[in-house]
């Protein structure tokens, strides 16, 4: 006995004896599942602009060390400079203070961009 390389519906073929993944529009198809960490619950200080926007289990693994006394100051977190790049190069501003200001910055720049 043979196990099937090959969809006889798609075409699509198995590489190095893995499953077939079938393509679009084949009855056997099955879309990739979409990972979304969902809500964000804050758990990081709230000196942290992004403690907001930051995933739950970022900021899990990270609230140890703002416990410990290991970070202090947001720009201490591995996370932190990445976040900021993103955010000045989306924006074009420098991260604020605090989540409820880089919240405030976000809707100016969305309304300013909906305006242009």
């Amino acid at each position: 006995m043979t196990l099937r390389t090959s969809c006889r519906k798609c075409g699509a073929a198995s590489e190095g004896g893995r499953s077939i993944v079938h393509r679009p529009g084949c009855e056997a198809y099955q879309p990739p599942a979409a990972s979304w960490p969902g809500p964000v619950e804050p758990q990081c200080p709230a000196v942290c602009p992004f403690r907001l926007t930051c995933a739950t289990s970022t900021q899990a693994g990270i609230l140890t060390l703002w416990q410990e006394g290991r970070i202090t100051e947001p720009a201490q977190c591995t996370f932190y400079e990445h976040r900021a790049r993103i955010h000045r190069e989306t924006t074009g501003c420098e991260p604020p203070a605090t989540a409820e200001a880089l919240l405030e910055q976000l809707e100016r720049s969305a309304i300013r961009e909906e305006g242009q």
